[in-house]
């Protein structure tokens, strides 16, 4: 595997990643948005993959999962980042070895950039295995 910042040319393979795991929070949630869900997540993740405001993993140079913050992560003066709901994805073949690979090379990557000194990840209510990897990792747990 090998990470490399999000551009551009990465949004379609991260729509794809992005509208596979939308889809799988549906099945538990019925009240989410089923139709037309598409353009939606398309432009929330358009402006970060403009701005290279994350990164992505190639596995065989194809994009096997991306984290993007919706923050400046060059220009940002906060002390934290924030990784929307809509700012991870990992196709579901070793999903946490995956976003395990991300978030560490992310944290590092933008640590090295400015001082970070919080990360607020959001996660689909119901990814309990991403959930359970945030958690083994002493991430707290914040309900809204």
């Amino acid at each position: 595997m090998n990470i490399v910042k999000i551009t551009e040319d990465h949004l379609g393979s991260c729509m794809v990643i992005a509208k596979k795991q939308y889809l799988k929070e549906c099945e538990s949630v019925d009240a989410l948005y089923e139709e037309q869900y598409e353009q939606e997540l398309y432009q929330r993740l358009k402006q970060p993959c403009i701005k290279g405001n994350g990164i992505v993993c190639l596995d065989e140079n194809q994009v096997c999962g991306y984290l993007l913050s919706d923050c400046d992560i060059e220009k940002n003066e906060n002390n934290y980042i924030l990784i929307p709901v809509w700012g991870y994805g990992a196709e579901y073949k070793n999903r946490n070895k995956v976003i395990s690979f991300m978030f560490q090379s992310f944290a590092n990557m933008v640590m090295v950039l400015r001082h970070v000194a919080y990360f607020n990840v959001k996660i689909y209510a119901h990814d309990l295995e991403i959930i359970s990897y945030f958690t083994f990792c002493q991430f707290g747990i914040m309900c809204t």
